[in-house]
């Protein structure tokens, strides 16, 4: 069985009566991700100094600002890749970031849905 995660019962699963109160939901939910990044990092990078971090707000300056924070070596992103006019609508976080990031950026395309 798995273990339940913060998003099975989100804050508001009622309709708009808050079920837990957001600060708390939030907390589940970044102990979760960071959880999550640490199980990536170890099985996509053993041996390899690597740390998840989790921001709040845009996540291309959060990503940018977090690095030049922690005087990161590299930022590692996955890109969606979109063309077209789902790039124009969402833009690109990637390309955000790879014109601001304090340090070198690789960026690793998501396998297709």
């Amino acid at each position: 069985m798995d273990v339940p995660t913060p998003w099975d019962v989100p804050p508001y699963a009622d309709f708009g009566l808050a079920s837990r109160p957001l600060p708390e939901f939030e907390a589940q939910v970044r102990t979760e991700v960071e959880r999550r990044l640490a199980e990536l990092a170890a099985k996509h990078a053993p041996g390899v100094t690597a740390r998840g971090l989790v921001g709040r707000g845009d996540a291309a300056s959060e990503i940018n600002r977090l690095a030049a924070a922690e005087h990161a070596d590299l930022i590692v992103l996955a890109t969606h890749g979109w063309t077209g006019w789902r790039h124009l609508v969402f833009g690109s976080v990637a390309e955000k970031v790879l014109r601001e990031a304090p340090c070198p950026v690789l960026s690793v395309r998501s396998a297709p849905r």
